[in-house]
């Protein structure tokens, strides 16, 4: 694969498309899923075929919580993962991105966590015989590349995230089984991004990041959910599978729906040098330009029940408050 070293940049000077109003707290937006839709959602994955994964430690008792037999959780850096009976096995494990500046001993976890993990799952798989990987993998593969568009063809970019990504993908190709790289861009849901964001939001402190007109890529956490399920299900999908909505926006564009959500707020730009300043090495990460389409996931009939960012924003926003009510 080629990489790609002088992409076309983004035009400053295009306009951002006008943005709908949003609806009332107690209307649904067009595109969100009705309560009948959701509770047809939820038999669906009440029917699903049983999956052993490994994600983050659950509460006591739950069997995703490391180990203290001294056998290693799926995943780990300890040796060989334990997956004797499972068929599919869906990989998420990793460090986290976004908590904590990028130093020397972050970046060296960052990576770790995915190569060293998914080595030893994949010596697991080996050992067990499951019939089907689905490995998580990021957008971050393809690195900062201006306005162009971007598939699972594409080759991938530079940088450190994007070479981490090329080491894990390979990692879990070593499988031998069926395997699909989930190419997963920002996820939308009560947690994660947007509960991040939105705090400083209604404070009247969040902002464009960077110039604003760099392509951001995003995917809601229920779209998520079931383009892992349909990756386990539907056989002819194998290599990389990019998990994003068909519908990237500029971050210009993501941040004024967020900050015109039902609460409005006051957003002020954030130069990259603020950025910089805020996170260290991420901040080229959050300025990436990413435009990515979800090319396979469409040719196999995947449905997204989220398509557009206002749908899916709303969506996320309504469930982070009614989250918020119930702490309180």
């Amino acid at each position: 694969m080629t990489r790609q070293t002088d992409p076309k940049r983004p035009n400053p000077k295009e306009p951002i498309p006008p943005l709908p109003e949003w609806p009332a707290d107690d209307t649904d937006a067009e595109g969100v899923p009705n309560n009948d839709d959701r509770r047809d959602r939820s038999r669906r994955l009440r029917r699903s075929p049983p999956v052993r994964c490994r994600a983050r430690p659950g509460p006591p008792g739950d069997p995703t919580r490391p180990r203290t037999d001294g056998r290693p959780a799926l995943g780990s850096d300890e040796g060989p993962a334990p997956l004797t009976g499972a068929e599919a096995v869906i990989h998420l494990s990793g460090e986290s991105l976004a908590e904590g500046r990028w130093t020397r001993s972050k970046m060296e976890r960052i990576r770790n966590s995915r190569v060293i993990g998914t080595r030893n799952l994949v010596a697991g798989i080996r050992a067990a015989g499951p019939r089907v990987l689905v490995s998580a993998s990021a957008v971050g593969y393809y690195g900062d590349r201006g306005e162009e568009e971007l598939t699972e063809e594409s080759g991938p970019g530079e940088g450190f995230l994007a070479d981490v990504c090329t080491q894990w993908e390979r990692e879990a190709q070593a499988s031998g089984i069926r395997t699909v790289l989930m190419r997963t861009a920002t996820v939308l849901g009560p947690g994660g991004a947007v509960a991040r964001m939105k705090g400083p939001f209604r404070m009247g402190l969040g902002g464009t990041i960077g110039g604003g007109h760099q392509w951001m890529s995003w995917i809601h956490r229920e779209d998520l959910v079931d383009l892992y399920l349909h990756a386990i299900r539907t056989a002819e999908l194998s290599g990389p599978l990019i998990a994003a909505s068909p519908n990237p926006v500029r971050s210009e564009q993501f941040t004024h729906t967020l900050a015109r959500g039902p609460r409005p707020a006051v957003a002020v730009p954030i130069p990259r040098w603020g950025l910089r300043i805020a996170f260290g090495r991420v901040a080229s990460v959050l300025t990436a330009s990413q435009k990515c389409t979800p090319a396979k996931a469409l040719a196999s009939n995947f449905r997204f029940s989220y398509p557009t960012l206002d749908a899916a924003l709303l969506e996320a926003v309504q469930s982070l408050r009614t989250l918020e009510e119930r702490v309180a």
